[in-house]
């Protein structure tokens, strides 16, 4: 097969790829914060520690909770694990890898919190020596979470996610004019030119390359 045909046959086969995934992704359903346990953020707690389990007590999980939010802060984020737990008995899993970025940590829950409860929540980090701290604020040291059992300052802002009504797609809109605030001029158009320069520079790349190729 000639050079050229293999180039054309791979960049086809790309595109496909990306094509598929960019309209799973449209399609997909994300998850919406439907609660939190109240907490304010206020500062932060203290230190992550490698080999720390963090634990708060008493947090109300709304039904079909699929997701947990933690008020963590991180500029390169430690690998995180999270158990929920009722009764003494483990209802929910959840786990995120090192390298996030943020003043706060998704963790998705496996299965999803079914029935609304009293739960009690533990975050453990890995044994790296990235850093990361816990945010909340100042609570009676009755309540306070814990860490290692260990009483901490206060309790951790705590959101819980469950599954949106709507698409990526049925949001494009809303993101649309977000994303066109704060600019001049601003308005959800200015996303379509920055759309469009995306495609044309993707084809002109593309069809660079299939030039050289052909007169190789």
């Amino acid at each position: 097969m000639h050079r050229w045909n293999r180039v054309a046959i791979t960049l086809g086969f790309g595109f496909a790829l990306i094509t598929a995934a960019l309209v799973a992704t449209l399609l997909r359903t994300p998850d919406a914060v439907t609660s939190t346990n109240s907490i304010t953020v206020t500062g932060e707690l203290g230190y992550f520690s490698p080999h720390t389990t963090v634990c708060q007590s008493n947090d109300a999980f709304p039904a079909s909770t699929t997701a947990v939010r933690v008020s963590l802060i991180a500029y390169i984020g430690p690998a995180v694990s999270v158990t929920v737990s009722h009764g003494g008995e483990t209802i929910a899993r959840g786990h995120h890898d090192a390298g996030w970025v943020s003043s706060s940590l998704t963790l998705p829950l496996q299965p999803p919190v079914a029935n609304a409860m009293n739960a009690k929540i533990c975050i453990t980090r890995d044994s790296g020596q990235l850093l990361a701290g816990l945010l909340g604020n100042n609570s009676p040291r009755a309540v306070a979470a814990t860490g290692n059992g260990k009483p901490l300052p206060g309790r951790m802002r705590i959101e819980y996610l469950s599954r949106g009504r709507g698409s990526w797609l049925s949001l494009a809109k809303r993101i649309a004019r977000r994303l066109g605030l704060g600019h001049s001029p601003s308005g959800t158009w200015i996303v379509l030119p920055l759309v469009l320069m995306m495609a044309v520079a993707v084809a002109l790349g593309a069809w660079l390359l299939m030039r050289e190729q052909r007169y190789e």
